[in-house]
């Protein structure tokens, strides 16, 4: 248990919102294993209320109280140590509109946007997609719901409905279905890192949902072998079943191949992710570095520009295009282009450790190269004038970086 939960937390941040699901499905198995001794000794089992089972399995945690206390202890020395280290907080500068657009949304409109990104991770849970595949999705990619009339809200609606309605029926069943509806919730607290109450870079990712998947799994596991067990005897052809399960493994099987072989390469896994989000800036600035020499055999800077223009349209406050920019321009020879969006690239936190290297050897080698004194004044003024651009941004940072003195939360506000 130990190793487990270190290996836990260094590999994977929300690994901390799985603790607690693995916590309640502790608790859970214990209570079967005591009903499942009970049963063996020939104990009676009456129809039991809501408050009894609940009793029940608050008995069936005592018994296992040293390990939940001890995971309940890993999770605060975590919480603490990062505390500590002062890593609990995301800086605003490292959250941009290109990679999650609405983490900067406040009030009633952060509410119904998350509600809906919550959603889509349920449903996805489930193996529903309701916006299609991408690889990323950002800026543009899922339209922000300005008012509460959004017919995308059916979506939050349902889903929320749904989970109420497990709760009627756990106090119908109690004693069947209190354990995995308590399993199913645990499981979906994974997906509190994209509520909208904590501030992260995550907008909508498939890798969140995975942890949610586990009770989905058990739910539909139990439903094959409740369907295979128990009501076969119902059908007029038991070969139904199966030619069902084996459709279900084939389609499932011809998915995860089809995604795996287009993760296997950049080209084919941009194009998807536009195929579905045809105005995400970022994927359009990845399809033009293809296009800029990443891939020999692709090279052609019409179409590497053009993929740049279709970016800057859609958000032209992502300050890693100009890189890309300079790149392009470079290749083209278009020089004054270059130093602009070159130095423009070294004010862009993002990009700043690779383009600041370059703008200094591109003035280096360019002073050097200088054939005529005319040609150097000329040279020297231009980089002087980029160099009072950095200088004078550099300055704004500065001050702008003194007068925020104020710690940061990471739970959001919502005013």
């Amino acid at each position: 248990l130990l190793y487990s939960l270190i290996a836990g937390f260094l590999c994977s941040e929300t690994f901390l919102f799985q603790v607690p699901a693995a916590m309640v499905t502790l608790i859970v198995m214990q209570y079967y294993r005591k009903r499942r001794m009970s049963s063996t000794q020939g104990d009676a089992q009456p129809q039991q209320s809501f408050i009894s089972v609940a009793v029940d399995y608050l008995l069936a945690a005592g018994q296992i109280l040293p390990r939940l206390l001890f995971m309940m202890m890993a999770v605060g020395l975590y919480l603490g140590g990062r505390a500590y280290f002062d890593t609990l907080n995301i800086p605003e500068g490292l959250i941009r509109p290109a990679e999650n657009p609405f983490y900067n949304f406040r009030g009633q409109h952060r509410i119904r946007n998350y509600m809906y990104i919550l959603a889509i991770h349920v449903a996805k849970s489930w193996g529903v997609d309701p916006i299609g595949f991408s690889h990323e999705y950002g800026y543009e990619c899922v339209p922000a719901l300005k008012d509460w009339n959004d017919p995308r809200l059916l979506l939050p609606y349902g889903v929320g409905a749904l989970l109420l309605m497990s709760w009627v029926a756990v106090f119908v069943f109690p004693r069947t279905l209190l354990g995995p509806v308590a399993i199913h919730w645990a499981w979906l607290l994974t997906l509190f890192p994209v509520s909208g109450f904590v501030k992260v870079g995550t907008f909508i990712s498939d890798r969140i949902v995975v942890a949610s998947t586990v009770s989905v799994s058990w739910w539909i596991g139990a439903g094959l072998w409740i369907w295979l067990t128990r009501v076969k005897h119902r059908l007029p052809a038991i070969p139904l079943q199966f030619i069902l399960i084996g459709w279900f493994m084939t389609v499932s099987y011809m998915k995860v191949h089809h995604r795996s072989l287009q993760w296997m390469d950049s080209i084919s896994l941009l194009e998807s992710s536009l195929a579905t989000c045809p105005r995400f800036a970022k994927a359009q600035m990845e399809m033009s570095k293809i296009y800029s020499g990443l891939y020999p055999d692709k090279f052609n800077l019409r179409l590497a520009r053009k993929h740049l223009e279709t970016a800057r349209d859609i958000d032209p406050d992502m300050c890693d295009l100009h890189q890309q920019f300079a790149y392009v321009a470079i290749q083209e020879g278009n020089y004054l282009e270059y130093e602009e969006e070159l130095t423009q690239a070294v004010l862009c936190p993002f990009t700043l450790g690779g383009a600041f290297p370059m703008w200094q050897q591109y003035w280096q080698a360019a002073l050097n190269s200088a054939s005529t004194q005319e040609k150097m004044t000329e040279l020297l003024q231009r980089k002087e004038k980029y160099t009072r651009i950095i200088q004078e941004a550099v300055e704004a940072a500065q001050r702008n970086e003194a007068n925020e003195q104020k710690k940061e939360s990471p739970i959001v506000g919502w005013k």
